[in-house]
C-alpha cells in the first residue's frame, strides 16, 4: 500500500524473496528545499525552559513562514527537542525562501527577546540546502537530509553565533543554493555577504557558505 507525504515521495514496502524475505523499499528520489534549525544551550535549560523555548521557536517559524505567505502546516518536519529539520512542498520559491526568511525569522526572535520578562534569549542556528531525498521508514534519506544537518552542526557555524552575541540567528547555506540562487541575481542576498566554509565529516566533505552580512 503506497503511503503519501507532504512532500510527495512514494515508499511502498514489499517483500523480496530474492533478499530472503527482509524488507526493500521502492520510492521516488525528489529535489526539495530544506531549511534546519537548533536551539542554542538548549540542554542547559530546565524542563520548564525547554518547553518554553521550543514553543516560541515553533510560533517564530511559523511567522516568519506567514510573512512570506507560505503555510507551515505544509511542511514535512522531523523534530527533535532542541530543533527541526523540515522539508518544503513542491513548488517552493527558493530565491524568495533563501533570500527572506532568515531576515523574517531573525526579526521574530528579536522580538520575542525583546519583550521576554524571564529566562534567556532564544538564539538559533538556521542552515538551508536544496537536494535530493526519498522518504524511509524512520525520516527522510539521501544526499540533502545529511548535507544540511552537516552545515547546522559545523563547528564554524556555532562558533560564529557565539561571537555574534546580539544576533539571534546565525545561519549557513550549502555550496549548490550559494552557486545556484543567490549568485543568480533573483534573490535578495548579496553574494558577498558569504563567507565559504569547507567541513570534513567521517572522511567526507562538505562545502557551505556562512552569512557574515559584510562583517
Amino acid at each position: 500500500m503506497t503511503r503519501q507525504t507532504p512532500y510527495a515521495v512514494r515508499y511502498t514496502p514489499r517483500r523480496s524473496l530474492e533478499a530472503g524475505g527482509t524488507v526493500v523499499t521502492d520510492a521516488q528520489l525528489v529535489y526539495r528545499l530544506l531549511l534546519a534549525v537548533d536551539i542554542q544551550g538548549y540542554s542547559a535549560r530546565n524542563a520548564k525552559e525547554q518547553l518554553v523555548a521550543q514553543r516560541e521557536l515553533s510560533a517564530a517559524l511559523s511567522r516568519a513562514a506567514n510573512d512570506l505567505g507560505l503555510d507551515r502546516d505544509l511542511w514535512d518536519k522531523q523534530v527533535g527537542g532542541d530543533g527541526e529539520l523540515a522539508i518544503l512542498p513542491p513548488g517552493a520559491d527558493i530565491p524568495k525562501i533563501v533570500g527572506e526568511f532568515p531576515r523574517r525569522l531573525t526579526e521574530e526572535l528579536n522580538e520575542y527577546n525583546r519583550l521576554r520578562t524571564e529566562g534567556r534569549p532564544l538564539r538559533v542556528r538556521l542552515a538551508m540546502h536544496h537536494g535530493t531525498l526519498i522518504e524511509g521508514p524512520f525520516g527522510p534519506a539521501g544526499e540533502a537530509p545529511v548535507e544540511i544537518t552537516r552545515l547546522l552542526d559545523a563547528d564554524q557555524l556555532r562558533a560564529l553565533l557565539g561571537e555574534r552575541t546580539a544576533d539571534p540567528l546565525v545561519f549557513a547555506i550549502s555550496a549548490a543554493l550559494y552557486e545556484e540562487v543567490v549568485q543568480s541575481g533573483f534573490c535578495a542576498l548579496d553574494p558577498s555577504g558569504f563567507k565559504p566554509v569547507e567541513l570534513s565529516v567521517k572522511g567526507i566533505r562538505y562545502s557551505g557558505y556562512l552569512y557574515h552580512d559584510g562583517r
